[in-house]
């Protein structure tokens, strides 16, 4: 029996409009991969929570270059590709692009005030919505990857859990049929106590 948290279902159906409204624009972008301000505002506006992007244009934009090389890369390698389909040496290569594109979050000449590990996640799986999982919080929780939280209620260096989420989601897609998104869904949705 699955006990869900009706709340958290209703945060992650509103948090999915803005999703699709961000998938949207990227549908409609000339250069899918090219990243700017706007692209942003976009998933700050998908995860919510406090962070706001605190930099000026231009220096945002020019950061976002380096991010705009590692999506092509993933786009190169893996574009129309499902998690569930890869095998274990295509899923390692998956895992380090990932890791490479999140770790520009945290570069001194690459680092974007109010764009760290999860906002980073969530861009990821807007571009590649059936490939990468998002590192959340109440995801990663309700899966049993994170027991315990900092005092401001928030997984410390959630970055570090990519791969174990990575390897986590493929085996349930694997195991249910379920798409990643519906996955993201029941764990999102589980209560947190």
């Amino acid at each position: 029996m699955n006990i869900i948290d009706k709340k958290a279902v209703s945060l992650w159906q509103n948090a999915n409009k803005s999703l699709k409204n961000y998938q949207l624009y990227i549908d409609r972008k000339q250069e899918r991969y090219l990243l700017t301000l706007i692209d942003l505002l976009y998933i700050s506006n998908f995860k919510g929570g406090n962070a706001s992007i605190h930099e000026e244009k231009g220096i945002v934009n020019a950061r976002l270059s380096e991010y705009t090389t590692v999506l092509k890369k993933i786009a190169v390698m893996f574009d129309g590709a499902k998690l569930q389909d890869l095998d274990s040496v295509r899923t390692k290569h998956l895992i380090d692009l990932c890791s490479e594109f999140i770790s520009l979050t945290n570069k001194l000449d690459t680092c974007i005030h109010g764009f760290k590990a999860s906002y980073a996640s969530g861009l990821l799986h807007a571009i590649f919505p059936t490939l990468i999982p998002i590192l959340d919080r109440r995801v990663m929780l309700g899966i049993g990857l994170a027991t315990s939280l900092n005092s401001a209620g928030q997984i410390r260096d959630i970055g570090n859990y990519l791969e174990s989420l990575v390897i986590k989601i493929q085996s349930e897609m694997r195991l249910t049929g379920k798409s990643l998104r519906e996955i993201d869904q029941l764990y999102f949705s589980r209560p947190l106590n």
